[in-house]
C-alpha cells in the first residue's frame, strides 16, 4: 500500500481490488489440488496443527475416569521442567456420545478443534480425533470460500 498512497483514490481502490482479487486466486490454487485427493481431509494449517497436537499428547499421561460416558483426567506435564516441585495441570475431557467434546481448557469449546488433551483421551478412546474437527476447516470449505469472484464495475 505504500506505493499507492500518491495515486487518486480510484487507482488505490482499483489497487486493493486487484490484489483481492489476485489473493483469492492463489489461496484457491493452494488448496484446488488436493480436493481430488481423499487422504487429506483438512487444510494445511489444520493437518500442521492436529499433528502438533498429537505429537504434544504424547506426553499427557491419561486416565480412564467414567463407566456410562466417556471421561478421562488428562495430566499434563508442568511448564517448569527443573527443581523438586513440579506442577502438573489436570484437565478433565469428555467424549459424548452426540459427537461433542468438553475439556476444561475450553479449546474445543472456542476453536472448534481439539486440544492436545482431546487428542489424548481420542488415544486412550480408541477414536479418531478428526471426527471432532469443525467442517469449517475441511478442504472443501476452505475452497468455498476462495472460489469467490471479485468484480470491478
Amino acid at each position: 500500500m505504500r506505493g499507492v498512497r500518491s495515486l487518486p483514490l480510484v487507482g488505490i481502490i482499483e489497487f486493493i481490488i486487484y490484489d483481492c482479487a489476485k489473493y483469492f486466486r492463489g489461496c484457491y490454487m493452494a488448496v484446488s489440488p488436493t480436493l481430488n485427493n481423499p487422504t487429506i481431509q483438512f487444510g494445511y494449517a489444520m493437518t500442521r496443527y492436529m499433528e502438533d497436537k498429537n505429537k504434544k499428547s504424547q506426553e499427557h499421561d491419561v486416565r480412564v475416569m467414567g463407566t456410562q460416558e466417556q471421561r478421562f483426567q488428562v495430566t499434563c506435564e508442568g511448564r517448569a521442567h527443573r527443581g523438586l516441585i513440579r506442577h502438573r495441570l489436570v484437565h478433565e475431557c469428555i467424549l459424548a456420545h452426540d459427537g461433542s467434546i468438553h475439556c476444561s481448557c475450553y479449546k474445543p469449546t472456542l476453536l472448534h478443534k481439539p486440544c492436545s488433551h482431546v487428542f489424548a483421551a481420542c488415544r486412550e478412546a480408541g477414536v479418531q480425533p478428526g471426527s471432532f474437527v469443525s467442517l469449517y476447516y475441511t478442504k472443501q470449505s476452505i475452497a468455498e470460500i476462495w472460489n469467490h469472484k471479485v468484480f470491478w464495475l
